[in-house]
């Protein structure tokens, strides 16, 4: 496989970093097994990484993983909220207490799952990607409008808002559309900058390339590239989704 072999310290450092992405564990575990290991159970392929390279994965890199695998191979990330909310929270470096819950997620915790999630579950030919429920509609809408939307960013555009306030007093409402768009200017912000970072992440696997590939590198689909080196189709959504 494109990372086996080629550089073991550095992959071993990236499972044991709680600031890797999802993705990248996501890359590492399809180029380590190939897409069979979507289908593993979730102990069995954390064990298998572990025992490769040598590593105690932090529980929170686990959860990434899993909850990445998760809304690649099932409707849930779209359909279930308490599914959505937890994965949002690991997605973003949060833990989750199954026993005790954890606080409802952010603004930018449900930005950035939604956002990680839609890049690497991309519609494939016929496969479509899931349509978020009304029910995972209507919470990320309270979110934010909790947090003082009083619309949806464009990244966010599957949120159900709550009927606006439309002030009377036009000062007033100059104000209300204002600090919305400080609020949506701070979130693009934020989306924007774990984007960078997971871009740097990218270019830092230790990846077999081609000269063609050095001068693209801005551009690459490293997914797609590992998934075909690992023997699969290419396709995003290598294994049947499977309804709740």
């Amino acid at each position: 496989m494109g990372l086996i072999g080629l550089d073991r310290d550095k992959i071993t450092k990236i499972l044991s970093s709680t600031s890797t992405y999802a993705t990248i564990l996501l890359i590492i575990a399809i180029d380590s097994f190939s897409t069979e290991c979507l289908e593993w159970e979730p102990d069995a392929l954390v064990a298998e990484l572990e025992d490769d390279y040598g590593v105690k994965m932090p529980q929170i890199n686990k959860d990434k993983l899993n909850a990445l695998i998760l809304a690649l191979t099932s409707d849930m990330f779209y359909t279930d909220p308490l599914v959505f909310w937890y994965s949002c929270n690991v997605l973003s470096g949060i833990p989750v207490n199954l026993q005790s819950g954890s606080d409802e997620p952010t603004s930018e915790e449900v930005a950035w799952g939604s956002v990680e999630v839609a890049l690497i579950d991309m519609q494939d030919g016929d496969n479509r990607q899931p349509e978020y429920s009304d029910d995972v509609r209507t919470m990320v809408g309270v979110i934010l409008h909790n947090e003082g939307f009083d619309r949806a960013p464009q990244f966010l555009k599957f949120a159900m808002m709550p009927k606006r306030w439309v002030a009377i007093d036009p000062e007033t409402e100059a104000g209300l559309q204002s600090r919305h768009k400080n609020l949506e200017n701070d979130l693009v912000d934020f989306v924007k900058q774990n984007l960078q970072e997971l871009t740097s992440q990218l270019r830092q696997l230790p990846l077999s390339l081609s000269p063609q590939q050095q001068e693209n590198n801005a551009t690459r689909d490293f997914l797609a590239e590992l998934i075909a080196l690992a023997g699969g189709t290419g396709s995003r959504k290598t294994t049947a989704r499977q309804k709740p």
